[in-house]
């Protein structure tokens, strides 16, 4: 038996043994898959390699995989950057590798570049002489002179921060000061702390120190932050400048949803990419708009000929997928800026801002603007201040420089598309089609900057689009609201006149059609019955559809405040989709049906009386009126009216938008018949009355007061006569026009004319009550919040404690809202009370203490203190707040604290011998540019230590003697002070800190070890160790694309843990993995991607060795102990 275990123990060793060693075998079968240790030492030629980039489509991940294991089995390793991958071709193996290529481009539309070493970019950056931000002597630009230039006194006034978006930047070699140099940019500028995020992607090897390329990271950084000061910043490290690596690192930011906008400061001539470079690397600007990412470049600093001998233009930036972005002059004239062209000719070159037209690229779709008239792309779209003359302060390496080139305006732009997404409340993505919109409406000349002055060595700046400064710069305030009124809905509607104001109903059928594949398609369409008054008051229900989804629901506008729900009914497909449609409205009530299902609405809609029977269509949240949408029909278009159906007449079509430009609208509604209709585009619809027209009509209209007992007010429409006419309800005259309705119910309105002209009209008038609400905040020592109460979605009263808010009878909504609590939502019943207690949000009690090692107590929770400062997340209360330190007097003490406000304080702790000990104070600043330094640690080699606030100031006991006293901060050398102390009395120092000089290749790098599956569902993956400060977790990506496209994760918490199982790696897949790191100052490491499954026969056979001895030894155990257990029966 022993013999036994111990042949299936060496099985079993020998199996994982064959595991570990895996990666070096390379059984002779066709296309296989195993783990790997580094795809980067098993490259099997010798001889010169040429890198080749390969952009696989999305849905398409069979052909990345197909070629990893290709290249894998032949030793050469790929890297993945997303849909982008790269590899070393070795040239004994080009015209095998290239027929493979060639093959899977045919097969699955894949495409490749093969660098020649020659595709090298360059950052558009333009240096004057070091500034002196100190004396102001050089008169570079800050932030707060670029905001007063561009208008930003809208979002200034408005908190539009950028907060809730991220910006990415992409850069070769990177700032070894990186983290200092935007810290110093940030308090020299009085800018907050930048939220950065440092990536280094797939196992980063830095190929040297750059220092244009340190400039220009350190230019990206500050200058996307300066203007969005609430975005995240996340930087990712090229390790050098070739094209094909800077286009890695811009997949890899998409394929990883690292950011919503992108801003890249670097390129090179379209020409020296050619054809197949352009075509590869455009794909993958492509994929970030179809994945509703901005991508922004700079066109150059060069000029119309971009330092080659004929006229070009700079690449990304040319890409119909980016908008380019060029340069201007910024100068300021008697408390203004004035602005011209940037560029010229000097020394027989052009310079300056860089533009004209594509060889490659046709001109895009959207690209249609007042002056612009090429068959080609044009650059750039836009443009900011980049003149060297004019330049911005930038801190790079610990120097200030004033830097000008389009480098600096593409992240300034950057900032600006990071504001317009938080007024929009969504990543806009492509906004070329947005921005170029805006130019063909009259909202162009305040939106924008025309510049019509200046050249950029052989193109003039012009009226409208020029290919020096595209359509000019951002009036930003201006900007933000053009975008919104392009993106709210656009349509056309048919109003029926002629069937009267009174009708209480609309039906139809509803066909739509799929839309042609070739046409432009974005936004949402939606189809609708509606009770319409005007643009700020309706009730639109119908059918939504976009380019993946169908729903139905309803938007509800009263004096302009929308409500809106839709349900998604299934996929919207290219096939024809029918619905029967039903509007009902009496009093409050709206009711509509879809194919039977019932929407039921309680609502008191004060407009109501005015609104009359239509149909129609309109386009939202489009960035163009060039949307075609979807083909659709309104047939059997019947009104309800006094329990009889009618069919439409004088049915009046007309257009609307929110841009002031009437003719915006591109959707028109035909009709083959009085009951027939069609939507359609058309580039140029009218205005016109579709059918019959009746002539004028006299109605009574009316509209309502919300209250209690609503007053209502009465009108005619095309009076008769020119003098008013008597008005009677329910057959009692009234006075004027208006009258108070005691109770709900159906009245009979006249207007009555001495002729003997009578004009009557009933209306269904809601019943309505009062409900008392009373809010309270449940806080003993708080009195009663002010808060807002919406009733029913449109009416808004304030108050305080309890207030009586008239409400319709049956089933009411209510939301309180008020700072520092949840909202509260609740359903009521009209002429009941309620009582609402908010329930507050948590906030933030800090406290920094001195000294740094003090433990705080908040409501007996121990908290951990961050360089002094001790915070902890609570829901406000009467909160205890207890300090205390060896050797120290405690403190203690209640703070009750108010909802919505933050609560922080500084205490300092008192010795228990105060009287015998010396003060030591003092103040620690930045050695150049003498901002105070937050955070630096204070200490004594006993173990006493402080940190010094958010003034730099800091404060320590010390007892008589010799010391000496170091200062520490991460971004500084450290510091050492001798301390002779022979008194009690108190010493103030003043202490200067110079920055720490950093080896930009000197960084950690990310390896995966082992990766091998187990057990036919489990898998094993090892890696190295990081070994450095600030560890945060390791992070596992699995994948079964080679693209690392819709991963899951693994997260290990432990440093030094450096490996995990992983669940769920089955036979017949094939698997991706990557390890990360992530530390808690923002930056990130990567390792490289291997693979892991079971198509390696060793792999295989060596599980199933694993799996039947397992399998044996444990019927072999089972065997053994029923044999021991009869045994000891028997003895028994």
């Amino acid at each position: 038996m022993i013999s036994k275990k111990r042949g299936l123990a060496a099985l079993i060793l020998l199996a994982l043994v064959v595991l570990q060693l895996q990666p070096v075998l390379h059984p002779s079968v066709n296309v296989p898959v195993f783990a790997v240790t580094n795809f980067e030492t098993q490259n099997h030629f010798t001889g010169n390699t040429t890198e080749v980039s390969v952009f696989v489509p999305p849905g398409n991940a069979v052909a990345g995989n197909i070629l990893a294991d290709f290249l894998s089995y032949r030793g050469i390793g790929i890297q993945s950057y997303g849909l982008l991958s790269s590899f070393n071709m070795p040239a004994a193996a080009s015209s095998q590798i290239t027929g493979e290529l060639n093959i899977l481009k045919q097969d699955f539309g894949i495409q490749y570049y093969v660098n020649n070493g020659s595709a090298v970019a360059f950052p558009a950056l333009y240096q004057v002489s070091n500034a002196s931000p100190l004396q102001q002597t050089a008169n570079e630009y800050l932030p707060s002179d670029i905001r007063r230039a561009y208008n930003f006194t809208y979002p200034l006034q408005h908190n539009i921060t950028g907060k809730g978006t991220t910006i990415a930047l992409v850069d070769a070699y990177g700032d070894p000061l990186i983290k200092y140099d935007v810290n110093a940019f940030d308090n020299l500028t009085g800018l907050p702390p930048t939220n950065l995020t440092v990536v280094y992607p797939n196992n980063y090897h830095p190929a040297g120190y750059n220092n244009s390329w340190s400039i220009e990271t350190a230019t990206d950084v500050e200058w996307a932050h300066a203007l969005a000061p609430g975005a995240r910043i996340v930087l990712v490290i090229a390790q050098n400048a070739n094209v094909s690596t800077l286009d890695n690192a811009v997949s890899y930011v998409i394929s990883h949803r690292l950011a919503n906008i992108i801003s890249l400061s670097w390129g090179l001539p379209e020409s020296q990419l050619g054809t197949q470079g352009l075509n590869t690397f455009s794909q993958v600007y492509k994929y970030a708009a179809d994945s509703g990412i901005s991508v922004l470049a700079a066109t150059g600093d060069y000029g119309a000929y971009d330092q080659q001998k004929t006229l070009t233009v700079n690449f990304p930036s040319s890409d119909p997928y980016v908008l380019a972005i060029g340069g201007t002059s910024l100068y300021p004239v008697n408390n203004h800026f004035e602005q011209s062209a940037w560029g010229g000719i000097l020394d027989g070159s052009t310079y300056g801002s860089g533009g004209g037209y594509s060889s490659y690229f046709s001109r895009p779709w959207w690209q249609v603007a007042p002056g612009f008239g090429s068959a080609y792309r044009g650059t750039p779209d836009v443009s900011m201040n980049a003149n060297k003359n004019t330049g911005m302060l930038v801190i790079s390496e610990a120097k200030p420089y004033k830097i000008g080139g389009t480098s600096i305006s593409s992240p300034m732009w950057a900032d600006v598309i990071s504001l317009i997404d938080q007024v929009s409340h969504r990543s806009l993505g492509f906004v070329n089609p947005l921005l170029y919109q805006i130019s063909n409406t009259p909202m162009y000349k305040t939106s924008f900057q025309d510049i019509t002055a200046g050249n950029n060595g052989y193109y003039n700046a012009t009226t409208g689009w020029d290919p020096v400064t595209g359509l000019g710069t951002p009036k930003v305030g201006d900007l933000i609201n053009a975008t919104q009124k392009i993106l709210s809905p656009y349509g056309a509607i048919a109003l029926i006149n002629g069937t009267g104001y009174d009708s209480s109903g609309i039906s139809a059928s509803l066909s739509i059609g799929g839309y042609p594949s070739n046409e432009t398609y974005n936004g949402t369409s939606f189809y609708y019955l509606s009770s319409y008054y005007n643009s700020g008051n309706f009730a639109k229900f119908g059918i939504e559809v976009n380019n993946s989804t169908i729903s139905e629901g309803y938007m509800i506008s009263q004096g302009g405040e929308v409500f809106k729900s839709f349900t998604p009914l299934g996929s919207f497909t290219s096939s024809t989709h029918s619905f029967n449609l039903n509007l009902s409205a009496s009093g409050q009530y709206l009711n509509f049906t879809e194919n039977g299902h019932k929407t039921n609405l309680n609502l008191f809609l004060e407009n109501a009386g005015r609104s009359r029977m239509s149909f129609g269509a309109e386009q939202i949240a489009s960035g163009t009126n060039m949307t075609r949408i979807p083909y659709a029909t309104f047939t059997g278009v019947t009104i309800h009216k006094n329990n009889t159906n009618l069919t439409p007449a004088e049915v009046y079509e007309t257009h609307y938008s929110s841009t002031g430009y009437h003719e915006y609208s591109t959707i028109q509604i035909e009709s083959s018949s009085a009951s027939n209709y069609s939507v359609l585009y058309n580039s140029k619809p009218s205005d016109k009355v579709l059918g019959t027209y009746v002539g004028s009509i006299t109605e009574v209209l009316y509209n309502l007061t919300y209250s209690a007992k609503p007053v209502g007010t009465f009108s005619l429409l095309n009076n008769p006569s020119p003098s008013p006419p008597q008005w009677f309800v329910d057959g009692q005259y009234i006075t004027g026009n208006s009258y108070t309705f005691a109770s709900g119910g159906i009245y009979n309105i006249t207007a009555e004319y001495g002729t003997g002209l009578v004009i009557t009209r009933f209306i269904h008038l809601p019943s309505m009550a009062s409900s008392a609400i009373t809010v309270s905040s449940g806080l003993g020592y708080y009195s009663t919040p002010d808060y807002t109460i919406n009733v029913n979605r449109f009416y808004h009263f304030n108050a305080q404690g309890k207030v009586t808010v008239p409400v319709v009878s049956g089933t009411n909504n209510i939301t309180i809202n008020s700072k520092g609590f949840n909202p509260y939502a609740r359903d009521i019943t009209g002429g009941h009370d309620y009582s609402a207690t908010l329930i507050p949000r948590n906030v933030n009690v800090s406290v920094f203490t001195f000294p740094g090692n003090a433990s705080v107590e908040i409501n007996g929770q121990n908290t951990t203190g961050i360089m002094g400062m001790h915070t902890l997340s609570i829901t406000p209360q009467s909160t205890n707040v207890a300090i205390s330190s060896p050797g120290y007097q405690p403190i203690s003490y209640k703070i009750d604290v108010i909802p919505g406000n933050n609560y922080t304080r500084q205490e300092t702790l008192i010795p228990l011998n105060v009287s015998s000990m010396a003060v030591i104070n003092g103040n620690v600043t930045d050695g150049l540019y003498s901002f105070p330094i937050v955070g630096v640690n204070v200490a004594t080699k006993d173990s006493q230590h402080t940190y010094t606030n958010n003034s730099g100031y800091f404060i320590m006991f010390l007892n008589p003697g010799n010391y000496n006293i170091s200062f520490n901060q991460t971004l500084y050398k450290p510091k050492y002070l001798n301390l002779n102390i022979t008194s009690t009395q108190t010493s103030s120092l003043s202490v200067e800190l110079y920055p720490k000089q950093t080896n930009i290749t000197n960084i950690p790098s990310m390896k995966i070890g082992r990766a091998f599956p187990l057990l036919f569902y489990f898998g094993y993956v090892s890696w190295s160790k990081y070994t450095g400060p600030q560890f945060g977790a390791y992070q596992i990506y699995i994948s079964t694309s080679h693209a690392m496209t819709q991963y899951r994760t693994v997260t290990v918490g432990n440093q030094n843990t450096t490996f995990a199982f992983i669940t769920g790696i089955i036979p017949g897949k094939n698997y991706y993995i990557t390890v990360s790191v992530f530390l808690t100052d923002g930056e990130i490491y990567g390792s490289h991607v291997v693979s892991l499954g079971y198509s390696n026969p060793f792999v295989l056979l060596a599980n199933a060795a694993i799996v039947i001895g397992i399998i044996v030894y444990a019927v072999m155990a089972t065997r053994y102990l029923g044999r021991m257990r009869k045994k000891r029966e028997i003895k028994f």
